[in-house]
């Protein structure tokens, strides 16, 4: 039932049978409270009449990209990528293989699954390699001359964390663990 419809049946019971037309024609007449309330009438014009238009934002082209810099971005992210496997590889040969642990406290949860510590490299080595991207197109120059640094620093902590493993797999295999 709408509020117009409830207005009317209000109006209507008020107006019973016994009642005269008159008292019917009144009541109808007049403004009831509950009309009022439900459609009040604006005490003051609105303030705007129509919305201000939206500012529409142009993103700055992105910068042209050397095929040189296309190169050298490509090969860092092949050895990003592999770098990382390298690192899931030995990290599952350690953890596996000679009864390991995972030290680092961000894989430490994905350790106990092949398949987790493989995606959770790589999704790491894919983030420097989008950084990396994202910096080698940057209008801002400071961004653009760093922009190798996310991925040789992926690069250089997975080799790091990959000869560790290694080396930890060694010290075992000579104590004669296995």
């Amino acid at each position: 039932m709408t509020v117009a419809g409830a207005v009317l049946l209000l109006q209507l019971v008020a107006a019973l049978p016994g009642e005269d037309a008159v008292a019917l024609e009144r009541l109808s007449a007049a403004p009831s409270a509950l009309a009022l309330l439900v459609a009040p009438q604006p005490l003051s014009p609105p303030l705007v009449s129509a919305p201000a238009p939206i500012p529409i934002l142009r993103m700055p082209e992105a910068r042209p990209i050397s095929r040189n810099e296309r190169m050298v971005w490509t090969s860092l992210t092949f050895s990003t990528q592999a770098a990382a496997a390298f690192d899931a590889r030995t990290t599952r040969m350690l953890l596996h293989g000679y009864g390991g642990r995972e030290v680092n406290p961000f894989l430490r949860p994905v350790a106990g699954s092949d398949a987790g510590l493989f995606a959770a490299l790589q999704v790491s080595a894919s983030g420097a390699n989008y950084l990396g991207w994202r910096m080698l197109r940057s209008q801002r120059r400071w961004v653009r001359k760093l922009w190798w640094l996310p991925q040789t620093v992926n690069v250089a902590g997975s080799l790091f964390g990959g000869f560790h493993n290694l080396n930890e797999i060694h010290k075992l295999q000579n104590r004669g663990v296995r």
